[in-house]
């Protein structure tokens, strides 16, 4: 069994942008065998606060939440805690697969993530679209998952090819790694389009490409970490789905981060999510700033494509 790294020394006392959230337990280890505790997680959410809320302004969110870190069952959280803070709340939701409302949660301000991690939440994925439309998405993320014997230069080609197949229809896109072992490549749009129509367009975009590049890429129909391609997955694209957010940790040996990144390093290499985690994203914002800052200009509409059919998809690109 791999030894424990000893505990850290312990910090300064948290930033000012948690006054009003007493962390508890702040010494309690949430990756064991990485040393790194419960304040340290919270320094970085409070350090990167500005950043990624930014990007889910507005937007319902997802936690994975750990209570008791790595080491014990995690869960998933969407809705907000009854016993949560008047200042973290969000809107009323009728859920399509309940009869019943709940309210979910939206981060306005750092307390309100903040408040989470002290409540065990580790990762935040957030929904494509804003409030007050949750029916129209004003982004399109195609996720690049590779089948189990791809190695990542093989998911940066597939989307460098994502990417030009998008630049050729006059789209812009950008790139993020996902905490694990593949891609997100990230289409602002307009919120014109409803959920159906924006995931018949990607699908039908995703099998012309697979079919450009049968050696390379495939779509999903199953596992999507199975096989020896790329699967490109648009499954998310639709209402009350989620994908993880720009500088989300996730809950994984390593404290991996969910990290935007240049073209150039996609084309240039060489480039592994490893090198992404808690410990060294902070000095890559304070380099680069946020490298996924032209994604909150959602000024791009779908451009036309003669739609294939799909399970939800009942209109055309108009």
């Amino acid at each position: 069994m791999p030894r424990r790294r000893a505990p850290r020394p312990p910090p300064p006392p948290l930033t000012p942008l948690s006054q009003r959230v007493a962390l508890s337990h702040p010494d309690r280890l949430v990756w064991p065998e990485e040393g790194i505790r419960k304040i340290d997680l919270a320094r970085y959410y409070a350090e990167v606060a500005p950043f990624l809320l930014q990007h889910g302004a507005g937007r319902p969110v997802t936690c994975v939440v750990c209570p008791r870190g790595l080491a014990a069952p995690c869960y998933y959280r969407r809705d907000r805690p009854a016993d949560a803070p008047s200042w973290l709340g969000g809107p009323l939701y009728r859920l399509r697969t309940q009869e019943s409302t709940a309210t979910l949660l939206v981060l306005d301000e750092p307390d309100d993530l903040l408040w989470l991690v002290n409540r065990g939440a580790i990762e935040f994925h957030f929904w494509l679209a804003r409030l007050p439309d949750l029916e129209h998405p004003d982004q399109l993320i195609f996720d690049l998952d590779p089948g189990a014997t791809v190695e990542f230069p093989v998911v940066r080609q597939a989307a460098r090819v994502l990417r030009q197949a998008l630049a050729q229809l006059g789209l812009r896109s950008y790139p993020k790694t996902t905490g694990g072992s593949g891609l997100h490549v990230t289409v602002p749009l307009q919120p014109h389009h409803p959920f159906p129509v924006v995931r018949a367009w990607a699908q039908t975009f995703a099998r012309r490409l697979a079919a450009e590049h049968p050696t390379l890429l495939s779509i999903a129909t199953g596992p999507t970490h199975a096989g020896d391609r790329v699967t490109i997955d648009y499954a998310q694209i639709a209402i009350g789905k989620n994908m993880v957010a720009p500088y989300s940790v996730r809950a994984r040996p390593g404290a991996p981060v969910a990290t935007p990144l240049r073209w150039e390093e996609i084309d240039a290499g060489p480039l592994t999510p490893r090198q992404f985690t808690l410990e060294t994203v902070r000095q890559r914002l304070q380099r680069y700033g946020d490298l996924a800052a032209g994604a909150l200009t959602a000024d791009q509409r779908l451009p036309d494509l003669e739609l294939e059919p799909a399970e939800d998809a009942v209109r055309p690109v108009q």
